[in-house]
């Protein structure tokens, strides 16, 4: 039989030396220095510039202000005094003082006469003229020329239509005679007219021998005179109601030369 045998017991392993453990690092090195402590410093914020006027500015502006504001007020009350004047016055149309309305000289002034004044004759023959009324232009009144009728009855050596230069002025729609003889031209005015504007008297260029001109309404002698060279008529004479215009003229027959007649710009007005 076999007997059990215990191995031999190992003997006890010497100790272990123990390992003193290191010393963890703390939170701060001491070997490095702290860093300093400061003291909290205040805080100061720059102002962000407002954007504006500067004070200076803001007092003129206020004081140009006050001027305008001034000025308007004045043109107010200088206009509203020119109203209240106008409105007490009456408009300066009556009803004011002597001062307010002063008196109209123009009505004290009489009516004058112009070229166009009716120039008649007596009806009496041999009456001779000195030449008034002279034209100062060539500028035709409105109306109907005369020229634009068809005689109704004429002499032998009747008017002819042309030009002529009278007194300096030049006439473009004109009546002349054409001989040395006299003669006679008849109009059919059928009352349809109120005057008849014409200018009598030589050409220029005619001789300085007399031509003595008759104007005749219904059978009434209206006009008799003796033109010259440079001292013609302007009459305007009254056709109102006149039914035949009758137009004479004679040479002088005492003169060896005879002048050229004219009617110049003869204006039928309504």
């Amino acid at each position: 039989m076999v007997s059990a045998t215990r191995p031999p017991r190992a003997s006890a392993p010497a100790s272990v030396p123990q390992i003193a453990p290191q010393s963890l690092p703390t939170a701060v090195d001491r070997r490095v220095p702290p860093p300093p402590v400061h003291a909290p410093q205040p805080v100061f914020r720059t102002p962000v510039p407002t954007v504006g006027m500067p004070p200076g500015r803001k007092r003129r502006l206020g004081r140009t202000a006050r001027i305008v504001l001034a000025a308007v007020v004045a043109a107010v009350l200088v206009g509203a005094g020119a109203v209240a004047g106008v409105a007490l016055s009456g408009g300066g149309k009556g009803g004011g003082s002597a001062a307010q309305n002063p008196p109209d000289h123009s009505a004290s002034q009489g009516p004058t006469t112009g070229p166009t004044a009716t120039t008649t004759a007596p009806d009496a023959g041999g009456a001779t003229g000195t030449g008034t009324d002279a034209p100062t232009d060539s500028g035709a009144p409105s109306g109907e020329p005369l020229t634009d009728h068809t005689p109704t009855d004429n002499s032998l050596f009747t008017l002819e239509h042309g030009t002529a230069a009278v007194n300096g002025v030049q006439y473009t729609d004109v009546l002349r005679t054409t001989n040395c003889y006299g003669g006679y031209v008849e109009y059919n005015l059928g009352k349809s007219y109120a005057k008849l504007d014409v200018v009598i008297g030589l050409d220029d260029n005619s001789p300085n021998a007399g031509l003595t001109f008759k104007v005749l309404a219904d059978n009434k002698r209206i006009f008799q005179n003796l033109a010259t060279v440079g001292k013609p008529f302007h009459p305007v004479f009254d056709v109102s109601g006149v039914l035949r215009l009758r137009i004479e003229w004679d040479a002088d027959e005492s003169q060896s030369t005879c002048g050229i007649g004219v009617l110049a710009d003869p204006t039928l007005i309504p």
